[in-house]
């Protein structure tokens, strides 16, 4: 048996059960095209996030953070973090009871001024760590 037939029995049992009440299944039940939507641009905010801590090591382990490398690593490293806080900010709004109660699809004022905040922050402290990590102190 191989993994792929076991993701295809596990994925067949998951498409003949019916939804049981109570629970995550409620809050998934009325907008599935919003939620696949939702799905798909968190799965493109890890992978973008992937690539940018890629780029981040082979900054730091390859070109050992010398010239323009130490700005590619820190903006790269700062960048991936905020892609990796902005889905998990996005996931609070989907699992938490609360939070999904201010913002049921993801587009209301709420979850906007949330990640809007985010964002902010992240500009402030990515503009900071490329003008401040200007010199390397190798650790004895």
């Amino acid at each position: 048996m191989s993994l792929k037939d076991i993701f295809q029995r596990n994925r067949a049992k998951q498409l003949d059960t019916e939804p049981e009440e109570g629970g995550d299944s409620e809050l998934m039940a009325g907008n599935d095209a919003v939620r696949k939507k939702q799905l798909l641009y968190l799965g493109c905010g890890g992978a973008v996030a992937l690539v940018l801590v890629v780029a981040a090591g082979f900054a730091l382990y390859a070109r050992m953070l010398k010239g323009r490398w130490r700005g590619v690593y820190a903006v790269t490293a700062m960048l991936s973090f905020y892609l990796l806080l902005f889905v998990l900010v996005a996931q609070l709004f989907q699992k938490v009871p609360a939070l999904h109660a201010l913002a049921p699809t993801g587009s209301e004022p709420p979850f906007a001024i949330a990640e809007g905040l985010l964002l902010a922050a992240f500009l402030g402290l990515t503009w900071l760590a490329a003008r401040r990590f200007t010199t390397y102190r190798p650790v004895a």
